[in-house]
């Protein structure tokens, strides 16, 4: 029914924009607290791996201590320093596993609100389909009775009868 019309859509109200509008707001924060825990992660991620290399490092030189001296005492305390390398990283894994939990959270948490803005944007142009479709018949009805209307005074004008006007008579 499209016909060439132009549908004026600044009549288009969307009832649910504020919602729409809150929905975005929410994943936008979402979003922002995502890439903030995979920048924590990452930075965590960054320090177990040093922690780590730290330890290997320190395994190293131990080894190489022990084989040159044998020191019961230094060899006791190196040991217990491995144990108190060993426990930070444990709790440095523990911490990236909840920051992982965190992080898998809020994928859901983005992917539920992206859904929902989806589903209220499809709404909305339903909402704007059926518009432009009842805006589309108005405007066509409005031109039929137009249209009408310009007949209907046209068969009038022709219907009369000519209006006959003096001639003046030239004296010529």
């Amino acid at each position: 029914m499209s016909g060439g019309m132009a549908t004026d859509l600044r009549g288009f109200v969307y009832p649910l924009a504020s919602i729409q509008q809150r929905y975005q707001w929410q994943l936008d924060i979402l979003q922002g607290q995502l890439g903030a825990i995979q920048n924590q992660m990452q930075a965590q991620q960054e320090r177990l791996a040093e922690m780590r290399r730290q330890m290997a490092l320190q395994t190293e030189c131990i080894a190489k201590a022990v084989l040159q001296r044998l020191n019961p005492l230094a060899h006791q305390r190196s040991i217990a320093y491995l144990m108190q390398c060993s426990q930070q990283i444990k709790e440095q894994e523990k911490h990236l596993a909840a920051l992982e939990e965190e992080r898998q959270r809020l994928r859901r948490e983005c992917i539920d609100q992206q859904q929902r803005l989806e589903l209220t944007e499809q709404h909305r142009l339903d909402c704007l389909k059926e518009y432009t479709e009842l805006e589309q018949i108005r405007q066509s009805n409005e031109a039929d009775r137009d249209w009408i209307a310009r007949s209907v005074w046209k068969e009038r004008l022709h219907a009369q009868p000519p209006v006959k006007t003096p001639q003046l008579e030239s004296k010529v």
